[in-house]
């Protein structure tokens, strides 16, 4: 006796795509900021153009992402105080070219050179981001302002 089984397969098809409770994209010049409501994109890692993300949200293409990954230039500069009301510092060792501060839109606020200090009493309480930049290299912080 010889039985036959016979059994269809499908191959399954991945494509990129994000189911959350709300949030955007937005990119102004070339930085790219992604946000969800209740949900986080803890980190993403790219190998052979495949980016590979652990969390709920990744981006629409591959431009640069402000985040807040520290490299070692990280650890060479203290910002203080942190949530700020008034007066921002950014102290460190090394020479500061340029400090630029983003909204939480990704919007430039503040853009300033060879200066340590930002007077954050002009914005909007709410979330931003400090960008760090000297000797080529950038570093980026939250922020918080009250």
């Amino acid at each position: 006796m010889f039985i036959l089984l016979w059994f269809p397969s499908t191959a399954q098809t991945i494509e990129k795509f994000s189911i959350d409770n709300g949030g955007a994209s937005t990119t102004n010049g070339n930085i790219q900021v992604l946000y969800t409501i209740g949900e986080v994109n803890v980190q993403e890692t790219v190998i052979d153009n495949v980016i590979i993300s652990e969390g709920f949200i990744n981006p629409l293409d591959e431009s640069p992402t402000l985040n807040t990954n520290h490299e070692v230039l990280s650890e060479q500069f203290k910002v203080f105080p942190n949530p700020a009301s008034e007066i921002l510092y950014v102290s460190g060792i090394t020479v500061i070219d340029k400090i630029t501060f983003y909204d939480s839109l990704g919007r430039l606020v503040y853009e300033a050179q060879n200066t340590n200090q930002i007077n954050v009493s002009q914005f909007n309480i709410g979330m931003y981001m400090l960008q760090v930049l000297s000797s080529g290299r950038t570093s980026t912080y939250k922020i918080i302002v009250q």
